[in-house]
């Protein structure tokens, strides 16, 4: 009996070690989507904050004409 339950526990806990690394390969995964956008979208906020800076300079050369 108690050689038979060994291998049977063994291979339980290996299917629900299987089963949570899974759950954790999709959550990483997530959260790999999640920081590239927000990598992108600092880019772009850069992006806009140098072509606003870019644009009150151009402004403030006008207004001293």
């Amino acid at each position: 009996m108690t050689m038979g339950s060994v291998p049977t526990t063994m291979v339980v806990g290996y299917a629900s070690l299987s089963t949570r690394m899974g759950v954790v390969d999709a959550q990483i995964a997530t959260m790999t989507r999640l920081m590239e956008r927000s990598i992108r979208a600092d880019e772009q906020l850069q992006v806009m904050r140098t072509q606003a800076t870019k644009l009150e300079e151009r402004l403030e050369r006008l207004e001293q004409w």
